[in-house]
């Protein structure tokens, strides 16, 4: 396994300056290579096949989402909504929602360990 590359980077909204440990990836691992590594680890299932299933798993992620469910990956990744913005009066309307309305995605525990 290869290690995992960083570099420090100034956190100038702090005084004394201090810093924070920005992560610089290897490589991008697009869909198509990660259906390429799973077909050489799973021999049964074509390059093609599990394409298919990882868009077929993005869609039903997304749909979950859309209908206002988190979703959670056993050992893996939870994917949920979360909101910015600022509301004057707890009655106000929420912005639009292309501005405040994000997915957030982050490794479950078990996964990190």
């Amino acid at each position: 396994m290869a290690t995992i590359q960083w570099r420090p980077e100034v956190n100038v909204l702090t005084a004394p300056h201090s810093y924070w440990i920005r992560f610089v990836p290897r490589n991008v691992v697009d869909s198509q290579e990660l259906a390429t590594r799973m077909s050489a680890a799973m021999p049964n299932y074509s390059v093609e096949e599990l394409r298919t299933i990882l868009t077929l798993r993005n869609e039903t992620i997304q749909t979950a989402l859309a209908n206002g469910e988190r979703v959670t990956e056993d050992n893996a990744f939870v994917y949920t909504l979360s909101f910015t913005g600022r509301l004057e009066r707890s009655d106000d309307s929420l912005p639009p929602l292309k501005d405040a309305l994000h997915v957030k995605s982050h490794a479950t525990q078990p996964f990190v360990n």
